[in-house]
Order: structure tokens, then sequence, then C-alpha cells
């Protein structure tokens, strides 16, 4: 796969264009400024109407902030939706969209683009993904846990270029009940990756209930300064929602 200017633009929570030349694919869109009753701490960072034509659109579990139907609704339905499979492929289907059902290690393929489901401890039916294109691979880790085989991520589908590591995880949640990485826990998953670059996604839009909860959130900012203490052989950005990075 020849090699070709790459960026990657984060739009909020785990909402991620990654676009070349050629091709562009978007992770979890959620695109709105509610979630139901709820609304986003920061707006998104993407408009739906300033989204390019998409090759595929990644959907790594069923939670709302990450299938959000509405979101959804506003893309065109030509491009293919890479899924786990159980509850979110049966809703994905239902709303009319050609979901394409993966399994860990199972790669999908088309001129320019290959991605990888691999495997993401969170909830039942969850993956995380490696996505090849532009001679580069990225690992966007949807809502990983701090269980998640990142190792063996890293020995399977590397090297990687660029990781995308959620760092919202609650202090206040330990052992098994941690069920998104903290900046503390995605250091460790960065440090097991190896990654030429890493940034931090999955923080700072969907609130808690009750607010309270939100002080205890790991935040881009900590995950950066952990990151320049801890692992500074890994560059890491942490850019603005809405703005490119190249990689």
């Amino acid at each position: 796969m020849a090699e070709t200017d790459l960026t990657i633009t984060l739009a909020g929570n785990a909402t991620v264009l990654i676009r070349d030349a050629h091709l562009a694919v978007l992770t979890d869109p959620w695109l709105t400024d509610r979630l139901g009753p709820l609304r986003r701490l920061r707006p998104c960072g993407i408009a739906a109407s300033d989204l390019p034509p998409l090759a595929a659109v990644l959907i790594s579990h069923g939670h709302p902030d990450h299938l959000h139907p509405e979101s959804l609704a506003a893309l065109a339905r030509a491009a293919p939706v890479l899924c786990p499979g159980g509850t979110p492929f049966h809703r994905l289907k239902g709303l009319g969209f050609a979901a394409r059902r993966m399994e860990p290690w199972e790669s999908w393929e088309r001129e320019h683009l290959c991605v990888t489901a691999v495997p993401c401890v969170h909830t039942r039916w969850s993956l995380g993904f490696v996505i090849g294109m532009g001679g580069r691979r990225i690992y966007f880790a949807a809502d990983a846990a701090p269980r998640t085989p990142f190792a063996e991520i890293a020995r399977r589908c590397g090297p990687l270029d660029a990781a995308l590591l959620p760092v919202g995880g609650s202090s206040l949640a330990v052992g098994p009940l941690q069920r998104h990485l903290t900046p503390e826990a995605a250091v460790r998953a960065a440090l097991e990756l190896q990654p030429r670059l890493v940034l931090p996604m999955h923080w700072g839009h969907m609130p808690c209930v009750p607010p309270f909860l939100d002080r205890f959130r790991g935040t881009g900012e900590q995950f950066v300064r952990l990151m320049r203490n801890q692992a500074p052989e890994i560059a890491v950005v942490w850019p603005e929602d809405g703005r490119a990075v190249g990689v």
C-alpha cells in the first residue's frame, strides 16, 4: 500500500475521521448536540454536511453514544458499516444499513483500505479496529478497558503509526468495574502498543449522571502530561476537536 498524506480529525467522544488522498473512514459517529435528554458538554467538531464521501463507517459497540441512529441517518447509505455481531449488527440492519458483521482478527478489504477488527474488553459485542490506509496503520481502541489485549494487538497488527486511546475513565471504578481507560491506564496501553503517535479521545463530551461524577473522569490534558513524563519516546498529539493532524 503506497504511502500518501493521511490526517486524523477528532470530532469528540469516539467520533474520528481518518482520511487520505483516496478514502475516508468515520468511527462511531455521534454528530448531534444531544443524546436523548442529555446535552453534550462540548459541541461536535465535525458537521455531517462537511463529511467527505465515506469508504466505511466503523461501529465499535451498541451504546447510544457510539451507535447513534440520528447521526447515522445523516450519512449516505452507500458506505459499508462494519460492526460487531449480536445486538449492534441486528440494530444496524433494522435501521436499513448494509452492516457487515466482523469477528476479532477478521479483516475487510477494498482498494487502498484494510480494516481489521480487534478485541475490545468493554461490554458484550465490542470491537476495536486497526485501519490500514495511506501506507499507515491506525489503531482505534473504541471504549477499551484495561484488560484489552493491547500487546497482542500490537504483535498481530503492528507496527502502529497511531493509536486513538480513550482516556475518560473514572478513578472511582476499580478492577473489573473499570470499563474505560483512565489516563494512567491509557499510558500503560500506549507502552504496550508502542505506536509512533498517540491521540487521546473519548473524554469531555458525554456528561455523567449525576453531574458531580464528572470531576473523577480523566481528561486529555492529564493523559498528555502523563505521557510526556512516563513515555517520552512516544509522540503525543492533543488537537482541538475538528482540527486535522497529519500522521
